[in-house]
């Protein structure tokens, strides 16, 4: 089993938040009208580790770095709009876990470019020189060699060593900018936040 995320967003206006995009009715949803999630974005783990320092141990487990959340789970804003709030209140199930919410200027300004992790891996013995306490990934590496991470039940491959190098937040994480992108075009980073939650 994975975790997924469900995400839904909110818009600033005329003094108070209002659901984005406007919810609609579904064949699925028998001509009740229900709010209509603001992106899809799959189950990008170390994305839920920035959000919200969910799944940081499934990242542990294979020698992956551990990020530093935006921020810990901080349950549903005060001031949701009423729709979420009753829509939500009536649709919970007890495997949802890590309720929060981020504004959009929140995730821009995570300093993707500043912050840095280390990242562990094995690789062969004549190849453990092009690593560098501190360094980036070495660029010398071959294109067609492989890393070997540790995974459940894995055994060190023979002739390997344990090598290690640094990556920023952006690049670790892989797609924050495309997710960006998607909620700008909901509107003014500090007029749009999202509301959002992990299930088993």
């Amino acid at each position: 089993m994975g975790i997924d995320i469900t995400l839904y967003a909110e818009a600033h206006r005329n003094g108070k938040w209002e659901p984005i995009p406007e919810p609609v009715k579904k064949e699925w949803s028998k001509g009740k009208t229900v709010p209509v999630e603001s992106t899809e974005i799959g189950r990008p783990y170390k994305l839920f580790a920035a959000l919200a320092g969910v799944c940081q141990d499934n990242l542990r487990r294979t020698m992956y770095a551990v990020v530093e959340p935006i921020s810990e789970p901080r349950g549903f804003p005060e001031d949701m709009n009423d729709f979420y709030k009753k829509y939500f209140s009536e649709n919970q199930c007890g495997l949802d876990f890590g309720h929060s919410w981020l504004l959009l200027q929140e995730i821009i300004d995570y300093d993707w470019d500043n912050q840095y992790v280390t990242q562990w891996a094995y690789v062969k013995h004549q190849y453990a020189h092009l690593f560098q306490d501190g360094a980036s990934f070495p660029a010398e590496f071959p294109a067609g060699e492989k890393l070997y991470f540790v995974l459940p039940n894995w055994k060190q491959e023979p002739e390997t060593t344990e090598v290690s190098w640094v990556t920023s937040y952006k690049e670790y994480v892989g797609c924050s900018e495309q997710f960006i992108e998607e909620l700008l075009e909901l509107g003014s980073p500090h007029e749009i936040r999202i509301i959002f939650w992990f299930y088993a």
